[in-house]
């Protein structure tokens, strides 16, 4: 099995508490026991680095035992280069935050691999990198940040060169740096975010009970809900009816 440490967690002088993320898209909290120096962690145990684990969990308990971590490969430029170590590190902390410990969240590894593998070739493009993935990892817990709106004050954003860890994407007035990404990186990550819904809708549409169907278009609507600037009766007939207009062309697609 493969795994990238999310975190540590020092308990004594010489054991760790060690949080990974593995190659099933799992989170697993394991106990390093003698880390220093130990033949099992000849690599000792570092962040940007994937390993090759084994452990041991037994039924009903929540830490497994490391038995043995060797690396495998190391983002050795990312280390190197503290805008690209920020951003990275950041897409960890996003990973940590919001990905639910008993969940598997489809494609998660992989993902942050390939994000960490252009970070570590390109650092200039670390920060449309860690836009692009954390905006991934809500995609794949079903929710996504607001799009539309400054992330800052809140006036509606059409395009943004800036994207600011903790906020999101800004509007020039709020951004206080030169811009950080090209603007297509909002278009495309609101694309996405289309993309998903018309899928959602059109497997919905092939359903023939009716209770299924409401099942499978809840978490569109929670969706909708979501990114409003509020809850206003006209700004959600405004999402639902944009939503089946713009992503699946059928303007009475739902009963408003």
């Amino acid at each position: 099995m493969h795994g990238i440490i999310l975190r540590t967690t020092r308990i004594k002088d010489s054991d760790l508490v060690v949080n990974w993320l593995t190659d099933d898209d799992r989170m697993v909290a394991t106990y390093a026991g003698h880390v220093q120096g130990s033949q099992r962690f000849p690599n000792a145990l570092e962040l940007m680095t994937i390993y090759e684990i084994e452990y041991t969990q037994k039924p009903g308990q929540t830490m497994g035992s490391l038995k043995s971590a060797y690396s495998i490969e190391r983002f050795d430029r990312i280390i190197e280069d503290m805008n690209s170590l920020s951003c990275a590190s950041a897409a960890l902390e996003a990973v940590s935050n919001l990905c639910p410990d008993e969940s598997t969240v489809i494609d998660l590894f992989s993902t942050l691999l390939q994000s960490f593998a252009v970070m570590n070739t390109a650092p200039e493009l670390s920060v449309m990198i860690l836009a692009w993935f954390e905006c991934f990892v809500c995609y794949q817990l079903g929710v996504m940040p607001n799009l539309e709106i400054c992330s800052q004050c809140a006036q509606p954003l059409i395009k943004s060169a800036y994207y600011q860890q903790e906020l999101g994407f800004i509007c020039k007035k709020c951004a206080h740096d030169e811009s950080n990404i090209p603007e297509f990186v909002l278009e495309a990550i609101r694309r996405l975010r289309f993309q998903s819904l018309r899928e959602t809708v059109q497997k919905a549409l092939v359903i023939n009970d009716e209770a299924q169907r409401r099942k499978v278009l809840a978490p569109v609507l929670k969706f909708l809900v979501s990114i409003m600037c509020d809850n206003s009766t006209m700004k959600r007939l405004k999402a639902h009816r944009f939503m089946a207009e713009a992503a699946l062309e059928m303007p009475k697609l739902f009963e408003l």
